[in-house]
């Protein structure tokens, strides 16, 4: 069900088990199918959308809490209107109604100051932390994980900000925003 050869530097048994327990929940495995079906190129789910289920599946939530908000990420220097991915979205909500946020990376790297990314990879990497840089796609049938960071932290449960995130007063108060402790009381943060 999962392929993690496209995930360098993981533990490939622990990249199978986040694809299981992404896959183990209905909504988010027709999440993942219907953004496959966009036939964009390198269009992947990622963010909370991996990171709530696993953190739901491994502290044990009673009641796990579904797929809210749903990032979607791709690179298309040649799209970078934004009302392109507002017309995904549209699509994305007719199909599944949800809180869907489609960006193209391409335009993301200039409207956050970076030089243009060079891959996928690199736009997840700049995510804030690393149990958040995490995404997951539907190719021939099977989940593909990206995860630049590993999955040390997402299964230790551990918030650390990535590299371009470190120190910022925008990162502490997306920490505050999120409310991960009330969600997660296990959750250790490093910063």
């Amino acid at each position: 069900m999962s392929r993690a050869d496209t995930v360098s530097d993981v533990d490939h048994a622990a990249a199978r088990r986040v694809c299981e327990i992404v896959a183990s929940s209905p909504l988010r495995r027709a999440c993942i199918e219907s953004v496959a079906e966009l036939e964009l190129a390198e269009v992947w789910i990622g963010a909370g959308f991996v990171r709530n289920a696993v953190f739901d599946a491994l502290f044990g939530q009673s009641t796990p809490h579904e797929a809210v908000d749903i990032d979607v990420v791709y690179i298309d220097e040649a799209q970078v209107d934004r009302e392109f991915d507002a017309s995904l979205e549209q699509l994305l909500n007719r199909r599944i109604p949800a809180a869907w946020q489609v960006k193209n990376q391409a335009r993301m790297a200039s409207h956050h100051g970076r030089p243009a990314y060079s891959s996928i990879s690199e736009a997840i990497s700049d995510f804030p932390e690393t149990a958040t840089a995490l995404a997951i796609r539907l190719v021939d049938g099977e989940l593909e994980l990206l995860a630049p960071y590993g999955l040390h932290d997402l299964f230790a449960g551990i918030i650390r900000p990535t590299p371009s995130h470190r120190g910022g007063a925008s990162y502490l108060a997306r920490l505050l925003d999120k409310r991960w402790r009330e969600r997660w009381p296990a959750l250790r943060f490093a910063e």
